[in-house]
Order: structure tokens, then sequence, then C-alpha cells
């Protein structure tokens, strides 16, 4: 097959029974820059609705609402260390998934294995919690 690589920034020739790309990472590259988002409205929604539960807690002094802020950053949290579980399953590099966070990939794998795999006993969301 005559031509380059199609992976974005990518023009390294061919070889072989290469096909589109020139390696996994340019494949994997591909994919994720051709991948389209589908509601980014739905990840503001949710940080408007924790902002304004925050604002709640601050001019109306509710420790109740502190507690459901407190629940949704451990729930968050651990959506957070599954997500970056299942994205190195899937082959994702810690480079990769540092660059798609702003945060170094020392300090992501950092962070992962600071975080607990199971959710907080106290957690008022999950059965028996």
């Amino acid at each position: 097959m005559a031509g380059g690589c199609h992976g974005p920034g990518c023009a390294r020739p061919l070889t072989g029974r290469q096909r589109l790309y020139c390696s996994d990472r340019c494949r994997r590259i591909a994919r994720r820059t051709g991948r389209k988002r589908e509601a980014p409205e739905f990840e503001q929604a949710a940080v408007r609705i924790i902002a304004a539960l925050a604002r709640r807690c601050v001019t109306a002094p509710d420790a109740e609402v502190l507690g459901v802020l407190l629940t949704i950053a451990a729930a968050a949290e651990l959506a957070a260390a599954e997500a970056i579980d299942l994205l190195r399953e899937h082959g994702f590099s810690w480079a990769d998934l540092a660059a798609g966070t702003g945060i170094s990939r020392q300090g992501l794998s950092q962070w992962r294995k600071r975080r607990p795999d199971q959710p907080p006993v106290n957690d008022p969301f999950t059965p028996g919690g």
C-alpha cells in the first residue's frame, strides 16, 4: 500500500502488512481524535449542579448538604479510578491519559495509587452503606 500513516501528525511510510497506521499508538490517537463527544453539555450540567449544592451549603449552612457533597466527591473519585483502570486495560498509556487530563503522567499514576478500589463504608448510595 502506498502512502503514509493516517495518524494525526504522522507521515511515516507504511511498510509490509501495515494498512492505515504505522503503529498501535497512531491507531489509538486517530481513533480518539476522531471520536465525537456526544453530550459535553451533560458534563457541564453536572458541574453546575455540584457548584449549586456548594453555594447552598454556604448560603444556608446545612450539614446534610455537606454530607451529600462529600458523598459525591467520593463517588467521583471512585468513578475516575475505575475509568483509569478501564482505559489502561484497553491499551492507553499513562502518557495518553495524562495528556487528556492536564496532569503529568507521574502525578496521575500516583493519584490512582492513593485511591481506594472500594466505595466508602458509610456511602448512602451503595447497598449496605
